[in-house]
C-alpha cells in the first residue's frame, strides 16, 4: 500500500524544484522527464511512481531523499495530517500539510516556509491525485528522478 501523504509531498517536491529553475534549466528537466516516462502537462498534472522504498517509509515525503522526516504526524480514518521542522544542508523547512483519502483519490495541501541562502520562500500546494495502478511501466520512481536530476545539475 502507498503512503497516500508521501506521494502528495513528492509530488509538492517534485512541482517545487520544477517552479524554481530557470526556464532552460526547466526545459531540460521536462526533457528528462519525458525519456523518462514522466512528464507534466499544461494544466499541472504530473505521472509519478512511488518506489518501494517510498512507501515502506509509510509517511509524508518532505525531501526527496527521505532525510527530513515529520516532526508531527497524525492519522484519523482516512485523513493524514503533519507538521515538518527540519534542517538540512543550510535550509530549514517548516510547515504542516493534511491528505484526505476517498476511494482511489488522495486531496492534500501543504504550506511550508523555506529558508536558505536565498532568504525566505514561501510555498503553498494543492493538489488531487488519482490511483493509476501498481505497475508503473516506463516511468521511474520519483525518488530515482529526483536523485538522476541532482546529478546532472552538479
Amino acid at each position: 500500500m502507498v503512503a497516500y501523504g508521501q506521494m502528495a509531498a513528492a509530488q509538492a517536491q517534485m512541482q517545487k524544484a520544477m517552479a524554481e529553475m530557470p526556464a532552460a534549466q526547466r526545459k531540460q528537466m521536462e526533457a528528462m522527464m519525458k525519456q523518462h516516462g514522466a512528464g507534466m502537462a499544461q494544466t499541472g498534472a504530473l505521472r509519478v511512481c512511488i518506489s518501494p522504498a517510498m512507501a515502506a517509509r509509510d509517511e509524508p515525503m518532505v525531501d526527496a531523499d527521505g532525510h527530513c522526516k515529520p516532526a508531527k504526524l497524525t492519522r484519523s480514518g482516512n485523513r493524514t495530517q503533519f507538521q515538518v521542522d527540519c534542517t538540512r544542508d543550510g535550509r530549514r523547512m517548516a510547515g504542516a500539510g493534511e491528505t484526505v483519502a476517498s476511494g482511489n483519490t488522495l486531496q492534500s495541501k501543504m504550506d511550508m516556509t523555506i529558508n536558505d541562502v536565498q532568504g525566505r520562500h514561501r510555498m503553498q500546494t494543492e493538489s488531487r491525485m488519482t490511483w493509476v495502478g501498481a505497475d508503473c511501466g516506463a516511468v521511474k520512481p520519483v525518488d530515482q528522478i529526483v536523485s538522476d536530476m541532482k546529478q546532472r545539475v552538479r
